[in-house]
């Protein structure tokens, strides 16, 4: 089944919203180990949990200490923040989406986009929460330093699929973006896809999309904008 609201491209063009415009998180002093790039394929049932964190100023992470939430999803499951923890299990998502539907976005950053099989479905996963007294906040996995942004966000797919595209060079709001090649190749069931951006200088930015799940970055409420 499909509908037609939640894309994945929105999913991806929010998290580039979010490191050009350099708003809800800041540098952390690294929590967890490092450069794991951790497991990319995550099964068909997806459980996510840890501690929460704020960004209270660029360039630190707070753990978060507030009330209790609970996350909604776009996956019809919801998860809670209890004690500053986060906790959710998702399964198989009721509702998918037609990979090409993604094209448009992925046009932006490169050339020659291709999916195979062209008939597949997926859902890329949305985490929301309301702090009191009506603030609308996302929970992002993330991390940013001065010269690097990373993040995670989670897809479901209904098969196997390969995602490829040609990097390509492009200029937003001042600064010049380059990517590099595309090619994702994501199983039926939950998968991981980083993404990492280099702070090349102060006008160019370098991005580079690939599976992977590192266990350094941290879970962040950003205010949902």
């Amino acid at each position: 089944m499909r509908r037609n609201y939640f894309s994945f491209a929105g999913i991806l063009f929010a998290v580039f919203a979010l490191v050009l415009t350099g708003c809800g998180d800041g540098a952390g002093g690294g929590g967890g180990s490092g450069g794991d790039q951790g497991t990319h394929y995550l099964g068909n049932t997806l459980t996510l949990s840890g501690q929460v964190y704020t960004s209270p100023a660029y360039g630190s992470y707070t753990q978060y200490t507030g009330s209790d939430l609970t996350v909604s999803t776009n996956a019809f499951a919801s998860g809670s923040i209890t004690n500053g923890l986060f906790s959710i299990t998702i399964g198989t998502p009721p509702f998918l989406f037609s990979a090409t539907e993604a094209e448009a976005y992925f046009l932006d950053d490169y050339d020659s986009v291709s999916f195979n099989p062209a008939d597949a479905e997926f859902l890329g996963l949305e985490l929301k929460c309301t702090l009191p007294p009506s603030l609308s906040y996302e929970l992002l996995k993330q991390k940013r330093t001065l010269s690097t942004y990373e993040s995670v966000i989670y897809i479901y797919v209904d098969k196997d699929v390969s995602v490829t595209g040609t990097g390509k060079t492009r200029t937003v709001d001042g600064r010049i973006w380059t990517t590099k090649n595309l090619e994702l190749q994501l199983k039926n069931g939950w998968n991981a896809i980083y993404t990492k951006i280099l702070n090349t200088s102060e006008t160019t930015r370098l991005m580079d999309m690939s599976l992977g799940n590192p266990s350094h970055l941290y879970l962040v409420l950003s205010e949902d904008k």
